[in-house]
């Protein structure tokens, strides 16, 4: 039952929080954390927080995104990405979602671009969980 309570929590946050999401045939939430690391690191992003259904990447932005964001807030800005993954019997959903920081300012990043990107992150993903359980 506490169990139950658990993920029911999980999804409502999830679904009221997350903007991209994904559901990946695998037994295991570690499997697609490992390749969801690998990928992440290999863009250079760093792991800040992590527990059994959440990871949390950081990164400084060098894109145009930080800039517009730099000059509205007149601080430096950062990226975090947050995954979160529930588990069923049969496959992991993923979700996804970024936002800049600096301190205690928090701005979600949900244009139609970063959208577009975690998307492409979260199926590159799933291509690769899946590839390789086969």
């Amino acid at each position: 039952m506490k169990n139950f309570f658990l993920v029911l929590v999980l999804f409502l946050i999830s679904t009221a929080c997350y903007s991209q999401s994904i559901e990946i045939k695998a037994k295991k939430v570690d499997d697609i954390k490992a390749k969801l690391i690998d990928i992440q690191l290999q863009l250079g992003w760093s792991i800040e927080n992590e527990t059994a259904n959440l990871i949390t990447f950081t990164k400084k932005n060098d894109d145009t995104l930080y800039t517009v964001f730099s000059a509205i807030s007149n601080t430096f800005a950062n990226s975090r990405q947050k995954f979160n993954f529930s588990q069923s019997s049969e496959s992991v959903k993923v979700y996804g979602s970024e936002e800049f920081y600096s301190g205690k300012d928090i701005q979600k990043a949900d244009t139609d671009f970063r959208k577009k990107e975690m998307e492409e992150k979260l199926n590159k993903l799933k291509n690769l969980v899946e590839k390789n359980s086969k």
